[in-house]
């Protein structure tokens, strides 16, 4: 069994997915396996496995339902004890990357950890940093603060319990698996750069205040809302709806 699981989903982005995986050819920590879901990309943008460096273990191609339909059929392939989403574009930071958090997580007892992601251009620039660190499940669960996927391990084992990401959370629908597994289990932080996640354009762009309202359906489903009245999580979703729509900002989910 491998220590990692890197699962990458891509649609029509075979420059972005040369780019991951040449972040992952060059680890000096190799146990790991590279998962390659193509959601049924045109001819000249179909990968080819044999032609990817490293080749993944398993490639396949065929339509979803989405992005996180694809990541669902992802980790449903892997076989290692951590698994990571490191989607078409996205890169590790470092060549040491998974040889500094496989330390890290040696002999852990967590059930899932984060680190933090570098928002970069397309020249590799560094623009700003995606930090969740120090962990505050309310904080997330309100949607006021996001934790990236691209820098999020989640044993293989939480991620089967778990039952993967629901679909009908929409563009939320890391966050809301992430809600889930810190019901279950605090986080181990690793409170430096794991991924860079390049701001170019691509892919969907996600209105925060849309991340608010998803998260307070999941806190309903789940009988979890702020201080245990329906009327305080209320108060406090609109208010941070007002605080995320004075500063808009976006999340993009690349594909």
């Amino acid at each position: 069994m491998p220590t990692f699981s890197i699962v990458t989903v891509v649609l029509n982005d075979l420059s972005g997915l040369r780019k991951t995986g040449a972040s992952l050819a060059h680890q000096s920590f190799t146990d790991f396996e590279w998962i390659v879901v193509d959601g049924a990309s045109t001819d000249q943008q179909k990968p080819d496995p044999g032609a990817l460096t490293p080749e993944p273990i398993v490639f396949i191609s065929e339509p979803d339902r989405g992005i996180y339909d694809a990541m669902n059929k992802g980790w449903k392939l892997a076989s290692g004890e951590w698994i990571l989403f490191l989607n078409a574009g996205d890169a590790l930071c470092q060549d040491r990357t998974l040889e500094d958090v496989a330390e890290q997580l040696k002999g852990s007892q967590a059930l899932w950890a984060f680190g933090m992601v570098r928002n970069v251009d397309q020249e590799g620039r560094v623009i700003g940093i995606q930090n969740a660190s120090p962990f505050n499940r309310m904080g997330q669960a309100l949607g006021n603060t996001t934790v990236p996927h691209q820098a999020t391990l989640m044993r293989r084992s939480l991620i089967h319990q778990l039952k993967g990401f629901h679909l009908d959370f929409d563009t939320a629908a890391d966050q809301e698996l992430i809600y889930r597994a810190a019901k279950i289990a605090e986080p181990r932080e690793l409170v430096w750069p794991i991924a860079n996640f390049e701001i170019d354009g691509r892919g969907m762009q996600v209105p925060a205040t849309r991340v608010v309202q998803l998260m307070r359906r999941a806190r309903k489903q789940n009988n979890d809302r702020y201080l245990g009245s329906a009327v305080a999580d209320f108060l406090v979703s609109s208010a941070v709806m007002g605080v995320k729509a004075a500063r808009p900002a976006a999340s993009r989910l690349a594909h």
